[in-house]
């Protein structure tokens, strides 16, 4: 029961997105996968860019190199974040959250990274700023974080896909 109202509450939310950035559609399908690349590496620095132009991405071009480039641009941002996390651990070893995501990298490490970058978060990268805080393998958090951000942004994208034969 819970899980069909919160399917039900990402479908309006989706569609609610889509109306209230229709008049933006044009602009984006201007700038192409370059957009895509943009959006989703500013996305992983400051805010939810990245599932928006993935979703209205998804709705103009092909799904599977909208979820590529978009991983590619992610990956920009993870390992800025990643960075972030390496030379601020002291600062968010104090968070509240640290300690949980901190104990799941360090007993799954490569799957959990896959799992933490496949979730939209527009608050915050988890996974780059814990993996970086824990010196996790830079290039093994680099092809997780791909594999995790190419999910993500491939699914949004189909979703934006499905829009258009709805919408």
């Amino acid at each position: 029961m819970e899980r069909s109202i919160l399917v039900g509450v990402g479908s309006v939310v989706i569609i609610a997105l889509f109306f209230l950035c229709k008049p933006k559609l044009n602009h984006l399908r201007q700038h192409g996968y370059l957009g895509i690349f943009l959006g989703c590496f500013l996305g992983n620095i400051a805010g939810p860019s990245s599932f928006l132009s993935t979703l209205i991405g998804g709705r103009y071009l092909n799904p599977w190199l909208v979820g590529l480039v978009g991983a590619l641009g992610a990956i920009m941002g993870e390992v800025l974040n990643y960075n972030a996390g390496t030379l601020g651990q002291f600062a968010i070893k104090d968070q509240s959250w640290f300690e949980t995501v901190h104990r799941h990298v360090e007993e799954k490490g490569f799957s959990m990274i896959i799992v933490l970058t496949a979730i939209p978060n527009p608050v915050m990268n988890v996974a780059a700023l814990v993996s970086g805080a824990l010196h996790y393998p830079l290039l093994q958090f680099v092809l997780a974080s791909f594999i995790g951000n190419w999910l993500q942004f491939f699914l949004t994208a189909e979703v934006g896909g499905l829009s258009r034969r709805i919408l």
